[in-house]
């Protein structure tokens, strides 16, 4: 199964989070990611700072995640924008 990191950030006045992963880094093994993450939070935390203004940033956190679950977020996060259009 291949991992992947991804970044899950929420940013001010945003209703639900963004996902984006990091191409050209990804894992056989979920344990290598997380050391990953954790060897290069730094690097991770300053390329984040530099895509988006730190006072835009609500929140964020670098997760392991399988396409799949990726997928999954994706269309929860699609689900809930459609059931929010629904209410007009």
């Amino acid at each position: 199964m291949k991992f992947f990191v991804v970044l899950v950030i929420l940013l001010h006045g945003e209703v639900s989070p963004k996902l984006f992963t990091y191409r050209f880094v990804d894992f056989t093994e979920i344990e290598t990611c997380s050391v990953f993450i954790q060897t290069k939070k730094p690097q991770l935390k300053e390329s984040i700072e530099n895509q988006f203004p730190v006072e835009t940033i609500h929140s964020s956190m670098m997760v392991c995640m399988t396409q799949e679950e990726i997928n999954a977020l994706n269309q929860v996060k699609q689900d809930s924008k459609w059931q929010e259009q629904k209410h007009i």
